[in-house]
């Protein structure tokens, strides 16, 4: 039997201004870690993607600009969090821009 196909939407998200950088959360554990998540129901993949940015940073969406095109998706096995049953997972990244300095709030990392 096939197992479950799961989908999480994040942005790898990249500062123009004044020094470029990027942001890199990083987990309890130590291990790196992008603002990202599972959808909401009728949110489009870009939705969810700066939705997860705003909720686990702080980092207000309109400041945000997605480059268009610019996705990239990783699958993998693993187990759902809740029941532990095997499931596929994809992550899709979109590659976002914020033109300047931004405040960041961590949420869970």
């Amino acid at each position: 039997m096939a197992s479950k196909t799961v989908l999480s939407c994040g942005v790898l998200l990249f500062q123009e201004r004044p020094l470029h950088a990027y942001l890199v959360l990083y987990r309890k554990d130590g291990s790196p870690d992008l603002p990202k998540g599972h959808q909401e129901k009728g949110e489009s993949d870009e939705e969810t993607a700066l939705r997860e940015l705003v909720e686990e940073t702080g980092i207000r969406a309109d400041r945000v600009r997605l480059t268009p095109g610019f996705v990239f998706d990783s699958t993998y096995a693993t187990k759902a969090k809740k029941s532990g049953e095997p499931v596929q997972k994809t992550v899709r990244v979109f590659h976002g821009v914020v033109d300047g300095p931004v405040s960041v709030e961590l949420e869970g990392h």
